[in-house]
């Protein structure tokens, strides 16, 4: 009896762990979808969101539904969750926040991966979970959140290495956002260490053929794959590397770049920037001392450095780019929390940076807080109900970041013109049948005469088909 015991203790600790992994994980993207639900957003949030959720109706990249690379799979889920919602919107948010309740889960398993350590793991996770923009991102029909998941995934599987987890996970998140072939590929290379030449190349042709299988619908919904390069080309040329890179606009753009990395993983960690630079330190001091192997070092190097090199030196449009990263950064915080110096102090800092980040996304008035996302959706909610009061056919709307909304909420407006606020002026000419011009987009300078109706922003003008209006934004 006392030998039986001795075989199956051992067997039954391990089962026990791996049960309560599973119960915490599951716990943790339960939390993860109850903190995000609740809070969703009724309207499109901005262009892209739009961009997605004309997707949902009709895919062609080649109109900007949704705009290149594509997005497949992203839109794919959400054409899917729409049978069930009818609302593209709510459709795609749906998708959205099972992503980041999936990338919470990852920042979880990373701990105990990486470090062994339950409590690195639920803190990583929880820092994760209660990150100000990562939160945002998980109430609109935006795909970052999915850089998070996959990015975490990749991480996971290259650490160990499993290689094939790791092809597996990049080619599939790569249907999701393409961008990730470039900012994880490095890390993907890293975790085929392990492998035979033919072994590297079985699963070189296995990323080349999971690619395939998001590129191919996406170019044959797109006109073909000519068609679909050629869009593709054009807006990397002109709405990246144009608009954006160093390498086009000089070290003017790569100050600009710099800046907005920084602003966008401090907004990305708050309050939990502290114990992530404690961690950065303490993870120094530990691969120095031997006490951690100093391809950990590596490995978070090949994480983070080639999205910031990218960011820096080509392009950064929104602060849920750093999600591809913010994973490993959320690591590193639930590390640095975990060198304090008792469990009481590690429980009630973590509590304590939880609900700081809350209090942040809550009460701090912001684009990318709930205030922020709900004085947007108000805003958007009440110019459309006072752009019902002109009839489509004789009104003229006039839009800059609304054009693509208006687009989806509003067809019947076929008299819709977009002002581009990067250029100097846009001069519209008035057409026949119109008595109406509706300058819909707060902000946007309206003609001469015109008049605010509501308090949103919306002004009206009466105008003559002939007249030229400019508008100069």
């Amino acid at each position: 009896m006392g030998g039986l015991a001795a075989e199956v203790g051992p067997l039954r600790r391990p089962l026990a762990g791996v049960k309560a992994d599973l119960g915490a994980a599951a716990g943790l993207g339960l939390l993860t979808l109850a903190s995000r639900v609740p809070l969703w957003r009724d309207y499109l949030f901005n262009w892209d969101a739009a961009n997605f959720a004309l997707a949902v109706l009709h895919f062609d990249v080649r109109e900007h539904r949704p705009h290149p690379p594509g997005y497949f799979y992203y839109v794919a889920l959400g054409r899917l969750a729409n049978l069930w919602l009818n609302d593209p919107n709510r459709s795609l948010i749906l998708v959205s926040t099972l992503l980041s309740g999936g990338a919470v889960v990852a920042a979880y398993l990373l701990g105990r991966v990486v470090f062994r350590d339950r409590a690195v793991g639920l803190a990583s996770a929880l820092l994760l979970l209660s990150s100000v923009t990562f939160w945002a991102y998980g109430l609109v029909a935006l795909a970052y959140p999915a850089l998070a998941l996959f990015g975490g995934l990749v991480g996971l599987a290259a650490v160990r290495p499993y290689p094939l987890l790791a092809t597996l996970a990049l080619g599939v998140g790569s249907g999701f956002r393409p961008d990730l072939v470039l900012l994880l590929g490095p890390l993907w290379l890293w975790s085929l260490r392990g492998l035979s030449w033919l072994g590297r190349a079985g699963l070189v042709l296995l990323l080349g053929f999971l690619v395939l299988c998001w590129l191919s619908p996406t170019a044959a919904l797109s006109g073909g794959l000519f068609e679909y390069l050629q869009a593709l080309r054009g807006y990397l040329d002109e709405d990246v590397w144009q608009r954006y890179a160093p390498g086009a606009r000089g070290p003017a753009a790569l100050a600009v770049n710099l800046r907005d990395t920084a602003a966008y993983v401090f907004y990305g960690l708050y309050f939990a920037v502290i114990p992530t630079a404690l961690g950065l330190i303490q993870l120094a001091r530990d691969i120095a001392g031997r006490r951690l192997d100093p391809a950990v070092g590596l490995w978070l190097g090949l994480w983070v450095g080639p999205p910031l090199a990218f960011y820096t030196l080509v392009h950064i449009g929104d602060p849920g780019y750093v999600f591809s990263f913010l994973p490993a950064l959320a690591l590193v915080g639930g590390y640095g929390l975990r060198g304090l110096s008792s469990q009481w102090a590690f429980g009630a800092a973590l509590l304590g940076l939880v609900v700081l980040n809350g209090v942040v996304f809550f009460f701090h008035p912001r684009v990318l807080t709930y205030p922020g996302l709900v004085a947007a959706d108000v805003s958007l909610a009440e110019r459309l109900d006072l752009l019902d009061r002109f009839p489509p056919k004789s009104t003229l709307v006039v839009a800059a970041e609304s054009y693509r909304a208006l687009q989806f909420y509003r067809p019947g407006y076929q008299n819709l013109v977009w002002v581009d606020r990067r250029l100097e002026e846009t001069a519209v000419t008035v057409p026949a049948g119109v008595g109406w011009v509706v300058v819909f987009d707060p902000g946007l300078p309206g003609p001469p005469g015109a008049e605010r109706v509501g308090s949103a922003g919306l002004r009206v003008v009466s105008a003559r088909p002939g007249d030229v209006l400019v508008f100069r934004p």
